[in-house]
């Protein structure tokens, strides 16, 4: 209750005050002649919370000429009244009024300031004839009775970006805009995760709350859950503060300097800085100042993001070097320094200007092949009044000639044969300096040299003079195979291996012939044994044992049967051979004297029976040419007929 009336008290002295400098503003209104009365007021004005209003407002034209413009009336949040007058705005004569009444919804902001204000614009015509706009303001005075209970918490993010390492802080200002007393206000953090609490908060009364914490290589966060009571009440009451970014600072500025133009003697020189704020920290109150001039900026500002540039004219007598140093505070509350490129700003005096000529031909104005040889022609003249020395003359960046001194008004010739390795645009420079010391360059008109397919009769290219601006020496097999030394190698490494299994090969056929020679000598020896131990029978007579009582019968065959059935029986000489062939490496057996003896017995005894003997004589060294010797048989039969 206490408060409530210290309150009531304060809104009527308000209220007075405010109707004095009403009083004051129309008094001299209509002092100065101004023929418009405005005044405003509003029911109910004593109010518990957050309401509608009913608001009237009387515009009266109290002077004897009409108004040639409208008046307009605007409500406490600045907004034309669409029903006053036609749409907002009415034009009163001499001796007329309008009066209005309509509703307002008081709100929060209004209960705070304690009142609402309704404002009138219109136009005066002064007595010289110009136009003065005027305004008036009503002022409604609202009484607060009810119980409220508000608390007001704003943050405050210092700095706004925080460089890596840093300390980034929130601070909240706890505010009491109720009319009764709060307690166990809780703020708790996300920026550092802790809470804070104020035990107590009286009306009208603000804390303020300290959160900081180091920032590391990534952004941070920022938000607060507020909790508190009212005095009197168990019921905890929760607002919150919207949770927002804390970035992280990534500065990124560059500063560049150039000279806007050439100047002549005593006139001025345009400097121009650009800044470029590719970042995402803001710069405020740069100075810009150069070793030789001072300062040459004050209180820039660059914000994160953007792109500025500022112009400064200085008055010249000679060429000047210019570089900028730039001291800069970002919203880090960090100050830092960066420099400019250097600049070089040319003077010239109109009678002493250097001006060279230069005009390019060619010979042709096609090329049928690449490269193809041309001649250039370049006359250089020089047109101003001083003589030009150490001319330099450039192709790109290959210099083509250096004249030690060209006269005022005088021309020189200049030719190369060039060997050009493609079609397209030539131009050449000339480069010098000035008697007041400023280089100087000038460009040639561009030659444009294009390709066309070469006819049946090309023409014949002219002879080299002078070596070609470019030379490019042919590559070798290396460079056009690196695969060239590894075929080689390989080639050299296969005929190698093709020659060792040649070698082998010949080794492997003689070996061979020998073992077939020695193979046919065994043979040969063989058949050597039988032809020295002459014709053998084989005839063998077969004694009856005493066990035995078989009678034996001896058959004679006849030279027919002889014949055909000893064709059929192995000789002794394949019966010697045979052996041999299996086993090539045995010695060829020997025939022994007892062995011929014993068989020519049996021719005998053969001859002596009645039988008879065949032989074939040898008659050749060949193996078909062997002889073949058959016996006759002896037969037995047993006592059965077998």
């Amino acid at each position: 209750m206490t408060f409530a009336r210290q309150n009531r008290k304060f809104f009527l002295v308000l209220t007075l005050l405010c109707l004095l400098v009403g009083m004051f503003g129309l008094v001299s209104a209509q002092a100065a002649g101004d023929p418009i009365e405005f005044s405003v007021e509003a029911t109910p004005t004593d109010l518990t919370a957050p309401q509608e209003v009913t608001v009237s407002v009387r515009v009266s034209n109290t002077g004897d000429a009409d108004m040639l413009d409208p008046v307009t009336l605007l409500d406490p949040a600045g907004e034309v009244v669409s029903s006053f007058g036609d749409n907002g705005s009415i034009v009163l004569g001499a001796g007329k009024y309008i009066s209005w009444s309509g509703t307002y919804r008081v709100t929060e902001e209004d209960l705070d300031a304690g009142r609402i204000l309704y404002t009138v614009k219109y136009d005066l015509e002064d007595e010289d004839g110009s136009i003065a706009q005027c305004t008036q303001q009503g002022v409604i005075a609202l009484n607060y009775t009810g119980t409220r209970v508000r608390l007001q918490a704003e943050r405050t993010l210092t700095p706004e970006v925080v460089r890596q390492g840093k300390n980034a802080t929130a601070i909240y200002e706890l505010v009491n805009k109720g009319n009764v007393t709060l307690t166990d206000i809780k703020v708790k953090e996300a920026l550092t995760g802790r809470t804070q609490t104020v035990p107590e908060l009286q009306p009208g009364d603000s804390e303020t709350l300290t959160f900081s914490t180091r920032m590391g290589n990534q952004d941070l966060k920022s938000g607060a859950e507020i909790t508190f009571k009212a005095e009197g009440s168990d019921e905890t009451l929760t607002q919150t503060v919207e949770e927002v970014a804390v970035p992280l600072a990534k500065p990124n500025l560059s500063a560049t300097l150039e000279a806007v133009g050439d100047v002549n003697i005593g006139e001025n020189a345009t400097l121009r800085i650009t800044f470029v704020n590719q970042g995402n920290v803001g710069y405020k109150n740069i100075t810009v100042s150069d070793a030789r001039f001072g300062e040459m900026f004050t209180g820039l500002e660059v914000p994160a993001g953007a792109t500025l540039s500022f112009d400064k004219e200085i008055a010249l007598e000679k060429p000047t070097d210019f570089k900028f140093t730039c001291l800069l505070s970002d919203n880090t509350g960090e100050e830092r320094e960066i420099s400019t490129n250097e600049v070089t700003v040319s003077v010239f005096d109109p009678e002493k200007s250097l001006r060279l000529n230069l005009n390019l031909t060619c010979d042709r104005d096609a090329i049928t092949e690449a490269p193809s040889v041309v001649r250039f022609t370049l006359n250089v003249t020089n047109n101003s009044n001083v003589n030009a020395e150490d001319v330099v003359i450039r192709h790109g960046n290959v210099t083509m000639y250096t004249v030690n001194e060209l006269l005022a008004g005088e021309s020189i010739r200049l030719e190369w044969d060039v060997n050009a390795s493609q079609a397209g645009k030539f131009q050449f420079t000339a480069h010098a300096e000035d008697e007041l010391g400023n280089n100087v360059s000038f460009e040639s008109n561009v030659h444009q040299l294009t390709y066309v397919m070469p006819t049946e009769g090309p023409t014949t290219a002219p002879v080299v003079t002078v070596a070609p601006l470019i030379t490019v020496a042919p590559p070798t097999e290396e460079e056009l195979n690196p695969a060239l030394p590894g075929i080689s190698k390989g080639l050299m490494l296969g005929a190698l291996v093709m020659g060792v299994l040649f070698a082998a090969s010949l080794v492997l056929f003689a070996v061979s012939t020998v073992v077939r020679v020695q193979q046919q000598r065994k043979s040969d020896n063989a058949y050597d044994h039988l032809d020295l131990a002459g014709s053998r029978d084989y005839t063998e007579e077969k004694e009856q044992t005493a066990d035995s009582a078989v009678q034996t019968e001896e058959l004679v065959e006849t030279a027919d049967e002889t014949v055909n059935k000893a064709a059929d029986a192995p000789l002794p000489h394949e019966k010697v051979l045979g052996e041999a062939d299996d086993d090539p490496d045995a010695p060829a057996p020997e025939l022994t004297e007892q062995d011929v003896i014993a068989h020519k017995r049996s021719e005998q005894a053969a001859s002596e029976e009645g039988g008879f003997r065949v032989s074939r004589e040898r008659s050749g060294e060949g193996k078909g040419n062997q002889p073949r010797r058959r016996a006759a048989r002896k037969v037995e039969r047993t006592e059965d007929g077998e």
